[in-house]
């Protein structure tokens, strides 16, 4: 009693296993065989947030949870406090108290048990920054939202790949170089549309072109030009979708300053042209308003 005085003086809210989340159901895996649950690694919830985080409460869960930043930023609060960026991918212990706050985010939550996980130092939450993480976690999130069939072993699959991609950006973790580089990824963030180059962002980082390539790829997952060009494409699809701006004045807005280049990367990542997104939009947007 006293212990749970001390943690309600401190805003710190133990949060019990069985009632906090919404769990994955035993039935997602058989009661014998090859679908049995991971003794290794299995998933007890996979979940998805959008939306601002007012960060009032801690919470320590008595399980590791994985938490992954798809969009927007923020603070984890903890002992330690560290920012929350696009990429963030964070593991954090049984019973350390955190709690995230933002304004606007998209990100995932996985609970976590298994061999793999009780073998790690519960102290402090390991910390790394992984667009590849968030991808993956987005495609559990995707099966986990099925919520029926044998996918269970399925969903252990993915949280021991998670893991391992999870253990490869933390092996970069001299923190000078993943310092440099997350201020590299902040700055493409909000620079994306003007016209930039391999070798100047790795010189801007203070290291080789070639070193610079292979840790860039190896914390996010994509190269710098593949990183770069989806932050363009994403923001030209936005512009598409809820505006009437000329194609051509998108492509120079978000960087491409020569259109006939802007048609075919837009088609390469969705298969259509620029015009044809922009009129399925509209279709879209037609169908909801006479359903409304």
């Amino acid at each position: 009693m006293r212990e749970q005085a001390d943690d309600a003086a401190r805003g710190v809210a133990t949060v019990q296993e069985q009632s906090a989340v919404r769990r994955l159901p035993e039935q997602l895996w058989t009661a014998t065989g090859a679908g049995q649950r991971s003794q290794e690694l299995t998933p007890l919830y996979v979940e998805r947030f959008q939306g601002p985080l007012a960060g009032r409460w801690l919470t320590a869960h008595p399980f590791w949870e994985m938490i992954l930043v798809h969009q927007g930023e923020g603070e984890m609060r903890t002992a330690r406090p560290f920012p929350l960026r696009p990429g963030t991918v964070c593991l954090m212990p049984p019973g350390v108290a955190h709690v995230e706050a933002s304004r606007q985010t998209d990100l995932l939550w996985i609970g976590l048990r298994g061999h793999r996980v009780d073998r790690l130092p519960r102290d402090a939450p390991l910390v790394a920054l992984s667009v590849a993480c968030v991808r993956l976690a987005i495609t559990c999130w995707e099966t986990a939202r099925k919520g029926y069939g044998e996918i269970g072993p399925e969903l252990d699959g993915w949280a021991l790949v998670l893991f391992a991609r999870l253990h490869q950006a933390l092996g970069l973790r001299d923190d000078c170089t993943v310092h440099r580089l997350e201020e590299t990824v902040a700055y493409l963030h909000t620079h994306f549309h003007e016209a930039i180059d391999v070798p100047t962002l790795a010189a801007a980082s203070g290291y080789s072109e070639g070193y610079f390539y292979r840790a860039f790829k190896t914390l996010t997952g994509k190269t710098p030009v593949q990183y770069l060009t989806s932050l363009r494409v994403q923001e030209a699809l936005r512009w598409l979708e809820h505006s009437d701006l000329p194609i051509t004045q998108i492509a120079a807005a978000v960087g491409f300053p020569d259109a006939h280049y802007f048609t075919r990367i837009i088609k390469e990542y969705t298969g259509a042209t620029p015009l044809a997104v922009r009129q399925m939009a509209a279709c879209r947007t037609a169908k909801i308003d006479g359903e409304i």
